[in-house]
């Protein structure tokens, strides 16, 4: 009898256990690009988004966390920017409808849809060569969407979509499993 007792109440420890990390959100600070993703010398800074991000996605019924960077790379009239967000929500199903509002964000007459390698579950990537040279991605994985940005002034379309898949790529693997 003294041996079941523990026996029942590990198996009951261990099944909140398992019941509560899926509830879990994930620290979007911890999933951010670093300073270290960047070259030396670059301006790079960072911080959680404003309480009125997240006070818009719970009247959307959406609970988040959510973190963002911004990076400079070089100086004047070449630099280049580096930009993201990372909302880690509650579940797969608050994911998809934040990933649909931020999608109908994106579009406008001025960006032109592109392909990139797959870095989630769901994803659109966008350029624009018109008025600024830029690109960017967003990427739902599971339980988290991401967005990428870089801008180069007077970069071409090709230059941009290898900037992008090299910082895409890095972002995918900080995201894990999400």
């Amino acid at each position: 009898m003294r041996l079941l007792l523990p026996a029942s109440l590990l198996s009951l420890v261990l099944a909140a256990t398992a019941l509560a990390v899926p509830s879990a959100m994930k620290d979007p600070s911890q999933l951010i690009l670093a300073r270290s993703d960047f070259p030396a010398g670059a301006k790079y800074t960072w911080g959680q988004m404003p309480k009125n991000y997240i006070q818009a996605l719970a009247k959307a019924n959406i609970t988040a966390k959510a973190a963002y960077h911004h990076t400079q790379i070089g100086s004047g009239s070449k630099a280049q920017t580096v930009d993201g967000i990372v909302t880690t929500t509650a579940s797969t199903s608050q994911a998809k409808i934040l990933y649909a509002f931020s999608k109908d964000d994106l579009s406008t007459s001025r960006t032109t849809p592109v392909r990139l390698p797959g870095f989630g579950n769901e994803q659109t990537a966008l350029v624009t060569t018109k008025t600024v040279s830029k690109i960017e991605v967003l990427v739902r994985k599971n339980r988290v969407v991401w967005q990428v940005e870089t801008a180069i002034p007077l970069a071409s379309k090709a230059t941009l979509v290898a900037e992008l898949k090299k910082y895409a790529a890095k972002q995918q693997r900080r995201i894990g499993a999400g």
